[in-house]
């Protein structure tokens, strides 16, 4: 009532998602810095914010006579909001660890933007965070922020008050279930920082004239992003993302630097990833002579490039070269990275069913056996397909007692793991 005219007030052009923890300056800073990011007059920008849009007096009204809003007004007020604004900005701090993604409220109105036909959604930060994330790309990357998401459960979210909490979870279990808006929730976010962070880079690394230590920085920073990119499934955007990666380090590192080689590494798996085999092996081959001369073969970078190599030849058809550069790069990784490393453990389980399909049981056996004593009786999916790959070598060997045995554990293991995604 307070603010009149086109200036100061007009129809929402955005809706604002975040939670009551932040303070103000910061949801402030957040709006300015998409506004700049976008290209927006902020005179145009008109912001729908539920502790200004919502009179939150009669809400601590009722509150204090003991007379609970309804939480379908609730609903019905975001809905509407939702559907009429057509688009949702969700803020989120700190960057490494959202506290957005602990917070039911805010999960429910992600999922009424994510079953909304046609509503945007979009992530701001505050100018502080934004700046952080930029500049922890070279030494961080995204990994904090991805074993953050990586335990999100909006099961576990919580709010202020508890009906509230009740009946949204009710409504998502009643929806698209708990696995269906985790997996939704982590893919917005990761989505929204792997690109944020591409078009970031793609500004550092059109500026050749740097010092040595900038380029190294920059070439390690696209080298993460890239990681991400593949990962999750953005094979064009990557292969595009390389070949300036790759300009970038031609200009300024040189072709003879270890990063130079990681960068052609993952040029290769984007390649493999769109069915073209023999170029990603020429691609991983060469990865693998730069990483040599740059880093020697005993070090993490080389084993990993030729386990991937091993990969390719896997998939071109060529499983006794396979088996041979897997075992190379196993007795690689398990010098440098351990045993208990994702790197080793994946190249053991590639090696074990290429065995399998050698006729080689007994040895396929042996290096499932040592898959499962290393990830350890977690209740995971990957350590159920373990379970399920072992099992079917047990029955291809005649033990069928204990093909039976590890098949019942893999259903176990499956059990629980969708146990506690319903619960």
């Amino acid at each position: 009532d307070a603010l009149r005219g086109p200036a100061e007030a007009g129809r929402a052009t955005h809706m604002i998602s975040y939670t009551w923890a932040y303070a103000v300056g910061d949801i402030a800073a957040s709006l300015s810095s998409f506004c700049e990011r976008k290209g927006l007059d902020t005179g145009g920008v008109y912001i729908w914010m539920c502790a200004l849009c919502i009179n939150q007096h009669r809400v601590q009204e009722h509150a204090a006579k003991g007379q609970a809003v309804p939480f379908s007004e609730f609903e019905a007020a975001f809905e509407l909001r939702v559907r009429g604004i057509g688009s949702v900005l969700a803020m989120l701090a700190p960057w490494e660890k959202p506290l957005y993604v602990s917070r039911v409220w805010c999960v429910f109105e992600l999922y009424i933007a994510t079953k909304t036909p046609g509503c945007t959604y979009d992530i701001i930060l505050p100018s502080g965070e934004e700046g952080s994330f930029f500049r922890d790309l070279s030494t961080k990357g995204l990994s904090p922020l991805w074993s953050s998401l990586s335990d999100v459960k909006v099961q576990d979210a919580q709010a202020s008050v508890q009906a509230d909490r009740e009946q949204i979870l009710q409504m998502i279990r009643q929806g698209p279930g708990y696995a269906q808006l985790n997996s939704k929730v982590r893919a917005e976010i990761q989505g929204w920082f792997v690109h944020t962070a591409a078009q970031h880079l793609r500004k550092v690394l059109a500026d050749t004239a740097v010092g040595a230590g900038a380029a190294e920085a920059a070439i390690g920073a696209a080298y993460r992003v890239l990681e991400y990119l593949v990962a999750l499934g953005r094979y064009a955007e990557a292969v595009e993302f390389c070949t300036l990666a790759r300009s970038f380090g031609l200009a300024t590192i040189g072709e003879q630097h270890v990063g130079y080689g990681k960068i052609v590494a993952c040029l290769a798996t984007a390649t493999l990833a769109q069915g073209h085999v023999g170029d990603a092996i020429r691609l991983y081959q060469q990865a693998a002579a730069t990483i040599e001369k740059a880093a020697g073969k005993r070090s993490i970078a080389y084993g990993s490039t030729i386990s991937d190599l091993a990969g390719a030849l896997h998939q071109n058809g060529d499983l006794q070269r396979a088996r041979d550069t897997y075992e190379q790069a196993l007795e690689i990784l398990e010098a440098t990275a351990g045993k208990q490393s994702p790197s080793y453990l994946s190249a053991l389980s590639n090696l074990a069913g290429i065995a399998e399909e050698l006729g080689q049981l007994e040895y396929a056996a042996d290096l499932y056996q040592r898959v499962l004593v290393a990830e350890g009786a977690a209740d995971s999916p990957k350590y159920a397909a373990t379970l399920g790959n072992f099992a079917g070598v047990r029955r291809a060997r005649g033990d069928l007692g204990g093909a039976v045995d590890l098949y019942e554990r893999a259903l176990a293991v499956e059990a629980n793991t969708i146990g506690e995604e319903s619960e």
